[in-house]
């Protein structure tokens, strides 16, 4: 009768009388055949009604809806269709956030009472019928408040019936609602639900995915700042190492370039960070598009004003070297070239961009080595400068790593235009002498870096180029400070022994009359000096490895011009030893 009624009236009172009956019969009757004629009725009646009777209605309903949960589960018949009809009667309650919150509370509590088949089957009904996404990320956040131990299985069983962008958007918004007591268990729960389900993730909406990496590295950076729950920081990296994972790689480059056009200047900050880890790792080649989409939106990124931000777009650019074309190259190269007044830090990343740039060009490199040189050189004597002085302007470790960064930039146009480095060596060397003789430089293993730097122009600079520019810088370099002068003095030695003849029988005479003048030395040193000894030492070897190269018709008059050195000279004040027994000293060792 009752559902004849149903069918058949329209007046809301009539309606509302026929829900009242419906649930009455609910209530007082355990007989499936009934519960399944009042839920018919229900169904029609509730799609009837008005928001306010809805609201009104709602705990009423839905008490008497879910108690019936608990009976029907333990008949032996299928439960399939008294889901629908519950499902269905709650359906119209969902378009209300009143009652949407109370029926998806009343949901998860209830939910446990069911055997895991029937939660199953549940949540699948569930999503066929109410058909609605905004639902999932509501839900879950009510499981884990209800449920307790449970909640990460029920959740799982959940995200089974969604798709992987529904499932992604979710996890999103219950890892922004989490406080603090709930963050890590939602955090473990979506990275073990995610990585459990890869493939299935893999397919979601790139947008989602964008939208969960933001969400996690705006939390790793309010984590990381405030030094609170490494644990969960931790589990923040898993996080977008998942969707690295669930990504191409060109995808996940794409997703982070994204990042780094946000106005949050921390996510850039991070974003630059990942984008520069993503691309070292990178194997195999990108597409001229993902590497034209990365130096657009990076390149732009050196012009912040924000020190940190122009810092990791550098060094994201100096990583992505491998995949741009030389126009962008060169064009990088020039917005370099223009910046000034920056951070040391900042001109660390500078100057190993320039030479890794350098590194990457061939011949249309040519033009560019005299500005490129200018800036390296300029860059270096700043640095220099601020090392040295009292009041420091920059970390010492920052100036050292600065410098190392500008004699890599100076390495690699050696290296690869030796030839035409003839009008920078002056500067270049007069730089490491300063180098050489600073004691905090030397006493952090810097030095090496001056030594490979001499190495290298040794190797690469034709002798005709670089000989008359250390013989002039040795010819300057400061008495009293034989330390300086050996690696100078050895890298000499180097050279000699390259040269071929016609170099030999050219300037073998300046580099004889180099050698005296540094050995006429010997008399400001006592005869226990060790410093002294081992730059003579170095001397004498380079003397020997030039005899090796002259004829006996060279030598005899460098062999002469040394008898007559030994024999004379005058002293000056300040001499520890007499000028005539020093230089018999040098002339005995020489011989």
């Amino acid at each position: 009768t009752l559902c004849g009624i149903a069918r058949s009236c329209n007046a809301k009172s009539i309606r509302i009388g026929v829900l009242g009956l419906s649930l009455k019969c609910i209530q007082l009757v355990e007989q499936r055949s009934i519960h399944e004629v009042a839920f018919d009725n229900l169904v029609q009646v509730v799609h009837e009604l008005p928001k306010k009777d809805l609201e009104s209605h709602a705990s009423i309903v839905l008490t008497s809806i879910m108690d019936t949960l608990k009976i029907h589960t333990q008949w032996k018949a299928s439960n399939k269709q008294f889901f629908v009809s519950i499902l269905s009667i709650l359906k119209p309650f969902l378009s209300h956030d009143r009652t949407s919150n109370l029926i998806l509370d009343e949901i998860s509590k209830k939910v446990t009472e069911l055997r895991r088949a029937d939660q199953q089957l549940f949540f699948a009904l569930a999503q066929q019928t109410w058909q609605n996404r905004k639902i999932l990320s509501v839900l879950l956040s009510k499981i884990f408040e209800q449920i307790g131990d449970q909640s990460k299985d029920v959740a799982e069983l959940i995200c089974e019936q969604y798709s992987g962008s529904q499932c992604l958007e979710a996890f999103d918004n219950l890892l922004c609602q989490s406080d603090k007591e709930s963050l890590k268990d939602k955090l473990t729960f979506t990275v073990r639900t995610i990585a459990a389900s890869r493939p299935h993730y893999s397919k979601s909406d790139k947008d989602v995915k964008m939208l969960l990496a933001r969400s996690a590295i705006l939390q790793i950076n309010k984590l990381a700042s405030s030094g609170e729950s490494k644990e969960c920081l931790g589990l923040y990296y898993k996080l977008l190492a998942e969707i690295n994972n669930m990504s191409t790689s060109e995808d996940f480059i794409k997703m982070l370039v994204g990042l780094c056009n946000s106005e949050d200047k921390l996510l850039v900050q991070k974003a630059l960070e990942l984008l520069d880890d993503k691309v070292r790792k990178v194997e195999g080649k990108l597409k001229p598009e993902i590497s034209a989409i990365i130096f657009n939106s990076v390149a732009q990124r050196v012009h912040a004003k924000e020190e940190e931000i122009k810092q990791a777009a550098l060094v994201t650019l100096e990583s992505s070297l491998k995949y741009l074309n030389d126009k962008s190259v060169l064009s990088l190269i020039d917005t370099l070239l223009l910046m000034d007044n920056v951070e040391v830090a900042t001109s660390e990343k500078m100057l190993l961009l320039i030479g890794s740039s350098v590194k990457s060009l061939k011949s249309r490199m040519i033009p560019y080595i005299p500005r490129v040189a200018d800036f390296v050189l300029t860059s270096l004597k700043l640095t220099v400068k601020i090392l040295a002085s009292d009041q420091k302007t920059a970390p010492k470790d920052a100036s050292l790593a600065t410098i190392s960064a500008g004699f890599y930039a100076f390495d690699q146009l050696a290296s690869k235009y030796g030839g035409m480095m003839g009008p920078y060596l002056e500067n270049a060397f007069e730089l490491c002498k300063t180098l050489i003789g600073d004691v905090g430089f030397n006493a952090s293993e810097g030095n090496s870096v001056v030594l490979d730097l001499l190495a290298c122009l040794s190797k690469h600079v034709p002798v005709r180029i670089l000989l008359p520019s250390l013989l002039k810088t040795l010819d300057l370099s400061t008495r009293g400070a034989p330390l300086v002068a050996k690696p100078f003095v050895e890298m000499l030695g180097s050279l000699v022994t390259m040269m071929d003849h016609s170099i030999v029988q050219a300037h073998h005479f300046d580099i004889v009359n180099y050698i005296l003048s540094a050995l006429d030395s010997r008399r400001c040193y006592t005869m226990e000096d060790l410093s002294y000894a081992s730059v003579e030492c170095s001397l004498v070897d380079c003397f020997v490895a030039l005899v090796m190269k002259l004829s006996e018709a060279s030598f005899r008059p460098v062999f002469l011009h040394i008898l007559d050195w030994s024999t004379k000279g005058k002293g000056a004040e300040g001499d520890i030893l007499g000028v005539k027994l020093a230089r018999n000293i040098s002339f005995f060792h020489l011989v």
